[in-house]
């Protein structure tokens, strides 16, 4: 399943990723003390404070752009290159923190919003030196240096994530189908063992019981024989057809997947029952399900979750809700991060419902029609 640039939001760096690497670049960030080192005799105490209090400023919003997914990454993006630019009055050394920025935006951003923050960048960087007379080889060079190669970095990180995500929802959706392929299967070998042989059963019985009352107590008794011989085969022939096909319990997993919440002190009020589904609607549901989990484990900051579901003869909603503050911050309509596009892209399969109301935390509501039913008549 390919996902292209319009719905891959770019998650935070730090998911899904060793912690060192999160820490590892800054090593890099040393180089901001390079000028300071070697021309120490020529920086007075406010050039040195400046300096720290800038170092200090850009690892606060360093660590804010690792952890921010793409929505929120403009503000520590904007904020590294606004301390870049005022803190080159202070020391040369801010030709390094260009490069973390266009790593930012390599990373976080699509072509060609990408492309425009890297010569925006590109940009500021002739602007510093000339407002602080750096127009030399010592200053614009090192900082073009770093942040174009960095700039290709972000783009590859964002491409390999993007590959990662795709990879993972055809996986998903091939363990899907094979599921439903699967009890399809059983479906038709049960639907081909037992319907002439039922029919046979039933014929044979009732064969059994006009012999009995005309008192051909023999002839009966033959017949009966031979149900229960017919009975016993097709037993074994069914034990047969299924014995490589261990359905999972849908209820067993769905209260696996809460778990996960009352596994991080979460409260959770769970009422969520899937009965008389098909084998593709109570797989999509289950995985629906574990997407909703997912997304409050990311970006909830509330602590209780009500779960439930309303079935009728001919539709099923499924209500998600949290008191957690996703998309408060934002006056605006949430947008959808990945595992949300996932979810709809579901329920859209199903030809269901799919809405979301953030008034009072967030509640993800979905609604299913008949079509998602079996059909027992």
């Amino acid at each position: 399943m390919n996902i292209n640039n319009s719905t891959f939001v770019a998650p935070s760096l730090t998911e899904n990723q060793i912690v060192l690497w999160t820490w590892l670049p800054l090593f890099f960030s040393l180089f901001y003390f390079f000028p300071l080192f070697a021309n120490w005799q020529n920086f007075d105490v406010i050039q040195i404070s400046g300096s720290l209090i800038v170092y200090s400023c850009f690892i606060y919003f360093y660590i804010t752009g690792q952890s921010n997914d793409e929505r929120m990454a403009i503000r520590p993006i904007f904020a590294i290159l606004l301390l870049s630019f005022l803190g080159t009055y202070f020391t040369p050394g801010t030709f390094t923190l260009f490069a973390f920025a266009s790593y930012f935006i390599g990373y976080y951003y699509p072509a060609p919003k990408s492309i425009i923050g890297l010569g925006i960048t590109i940009g500021l960087i002739f602007i510093t030196a000339a407002v602080f007379d750096l127009v030399n080889f010592f200053f614009i060079t090192p900082a073009l240096f770093c942040s174009i190669p960095n700039f290709l970095f972000g783009l590859a990180e964002r491409r390999s994530r993007k590959q990662k995500l795709s990879e993972q929802r055809s996986q998903q959706q091939i363990e899907q189908l094979a599921t439903v392929a699967e009890r399809e299967r059983i479906a038709r070998d049960l639907h081909d063992l037992l319907g002439h042989t039922l029919s046979s059963i039933a014929l044979k019985a009732e064969l059994a019981e006009k012999l009995a009352k005309a008192g051909q107590i023999k002839k009966s008794i033959d017949e009966i024989s031979h149900v229960a011989k017919i009975t016993r085969e097709t037993l074994s022939e069914v034990r047969q057809a299924v014995s490589g096909y261990k359905a999972k319990d849908p209820q067993a997993e769905i209260n696996k997947a809460f778990a996960r919440l009352i596994d991080r002190n979460f409260t959770v009020t769970q009422q969520v029952l899937l009965q008389k589904l098909t084998a593709k609607a109570e797989s999509s549901l289950l995985l629906i399900i574990r997407e909703a989990i997912t997304n409050i484990l990311r970006h909830s900051n509330g602590d209780n979750v009500i779960a439930k579901t309303q079935q009728t003869e001919d539709s099923l909603c499924l209500t998600i809700c949290d008191n957690g503050s996703h998309y408060q911050d934002e006056n605006r309509e949430p947008k959808f991060s990945n595992g949300l596009i996932g979810i709809v892209e579901r329920v859209k399969e199903l030809n269901g419902q799919f809405t979301i109301n953030t008034k009072q935390g967030f509640e993800l509501k979905i609604s299913l029609p008949s079509e998602a039913f079996i059909n027992e008549k």
